[in-house]
């Protein structure tokens, strides 16, 4: 048994020596086919396997939360360690799925060899993927013409200069350490920009008063600058809004998990706020979780009459008596199966309304 254990060590020994060794003064700025990696051979590059030009950015097999399990091929903004586009956010893997660069595009597969992500089909064979100086993520062919690229494929975060055009959005993150597709959304209109929740709009960027409006043309795109946020018309020069912010050379405009739209900017080794809405955060849709009513005063979430605060999720309102069974709401179907004998419903209080904001009026 001891012999068996010390040539299956041997095995592991030679096999991880076999592996490249990439530090961070041989990262290379793009890679061509096939090229093949996983987070256990770039260990000692915590996950990076490509940079930009001059460092600024890397693409990486990285992790969101401390315990190290899931992972997503990420692109990172190095000095601060900053993910600023995710390829997987849905589909997180393991330490040992493989991601994979071939003439057919880029694509992730987990340990049981199942494609969890990918680029599309092109009708030219990929020659390299390379990452910009700007962040940008890129699939081009022999004649250097790009067939993909990531800021056409927006996540959570817009970075200079890249643009986002009317039907994009920006979508935020379930959370912190989960970077799966959530329920709020920056958008893009042929009028303006805007923030909703499941569809329902809850603030513009035309109600600012730091949004200077030049022209009433059609929206084309918006595009953020060292000096500010711009949403240009079809000619792309002219603003149709503008706003000015603290000139920095790195800035970052996110969506966060909690639905809150910010911009900041890399100021010596932290990041410092320039642009943060909505302010009133009773404006935010599910601010207080469900059935959670938003006071501007302390505590700011208070829960009606026969409910408190619950243990299992966040600000969400539980029923006081544990004998209680909630159900949840019905399905297209129509299906009330879920509404038996057990099933018992408290009265709220008066006062207790539906979501409202500055564009829906709640529902009593």
């Amino acid at each position: 048994m001891d012999s068996l254990y010390a040539l299956s060590l041997s095995f592991a020994i030679l096999w991880l020596s076999l592996l490249p060794v990439l530090t961070a003064s041989n990262l290379n700025h793009y890679i061509t086919p096939n090229f093949t990696a996983n987070r256990i051979q770039f260990v000692e590059t915590s996950g990076a396997f490509l940079e930009s030009l001059n460092g600024t950015f890397r693409a990486s097999i990285s992790t969101a939360d401390s315990i190290q399990s899931l992972f997503y091929f990420s692109v990172i903004h190095v000095a601060s360690n900053t993910i600023i586009w995710s390829a997987n956010r849905n589909a997180p893997v393991s330490y040992s799925a493989m991601h994979s660069l071939t003439i057919h595009g880029l694509g992730i597969t987990d340990d049981l060899n199942r494609v969890v992500w990918s680029t599309p089909s092109f009708n030219s064979k990929v020659a390299a993927l390379q990452l910009l100086e700007t962040g940008n993520l890129i699939l081009v062919d022999a004649h250097n013409v790009s067939l993909w690229n990531s800021f056409d494929s927006p996540t959570d975060t817009l970075i200079i200069g890249q643009r986002l055009y009317p039907g994009q959005s920006l979508t935020a993150a379930v959370g912190n350490n989960n970077l799966s597709v959530g329920d709020y959304k920056l958008a893009v209109t042929s009028e303006d920009l805007v923030l909703r929740w499941r569809g329902q709009t809850y603030w513009k960027l035309s109600m600012e008063s730091k949004a200077f409006k030049n022209s009433d043309t059609p929206v084309s795109y918006v595009e953020m600058s060292r000096t500010g946020l711009y949403l240009f018309g079809a000619d792309g020069l002219k603003a149709v809004f503008q706003v000015f912010l603290e000139p920095s050379d790195t800035k970052i405009a996110r969506l966060g998990y909690e639905g809150i739209f910010s911009i900041i900017s890399f100021i010596g080794s932290k990041w410092v706020q320039d642009f943060v809405k909505p302010v009133d955060i009773c404006q935010r849709p599910f601010t207080c979780g469900k059935l959670g009513f938003c006071s501007n005063q302390s505590p700011t979430c208070i829960c009606p009459t026969g409910f408190h605060n619950g243990a299992q999720e966040h600000d969400a309102c539980v029923p006081i008596q544990d004998t209680i069974s909630l159900p949840s709401s019905c399905n297209g179907s129509g299906n009330t199966s879920e509404f038996n004998s057990s099933t018992v419903y408290i009265e709220l209080q008066k006062g207790m309304d539906y979501f409202g904001n500055h564009f829906n009026q709640p529902d009593s």
